[in-house]
């Protein structure tokens, strides 16, 4: 099973000026966007699983009480962001990546059943 083991970071694409999700890998591979279908599993301080599941993106999602409209119709933390994950609270989305919690990406496997934990 492959996977890329690191720190998880929102990070603004120059040529769209969005906020992109990615994880920044251990070692040689760098920065690494989240893919559609990817398992996600992040770790709290405490190396307890926080959050886990398949990377589902929610490309229609408008956030109520934007303080502006977004080129994209999603905006979170002030911020257009391209795409948020589907039944997580955007707020605690963004949170976990500029918080850059520890996260594991499996590139090959994902969860059979679907499963989200936290």
């Amino acid at each position: 099973m492959e996977k890329i083991e690191g720190t998880l970071g929102a990070y603004i694409d120059e040529n769209t000026e969005e906020i992109r999700w990615g994880i920044k890998a251990y070692g040689y591979r760098g920065y690494n966007s989240l893919e559609e279908g990817q398992t996600l599993v992040i770790y709290d301080d405490s190396n307890n699983v926080y959050w886990g599941g398949n990377i589902k993106k929610d490309l229609t999602a408008i956030l109520p009480n934007s303080t502006f409209q977004s080129k994209v119709g999603q905006v979170v933390t002030g911020a257009d962001v391209r795409w948020l994950q589907e039944d997580v609270r955007p707020e605690k989305w963004a949170s976990m990546f500029l918080e850059n919690m520890r996260a594991e990406v499996h590139l090959d496997d994902q969860l059979k059943d679907d499963t989200v934990f936290h």
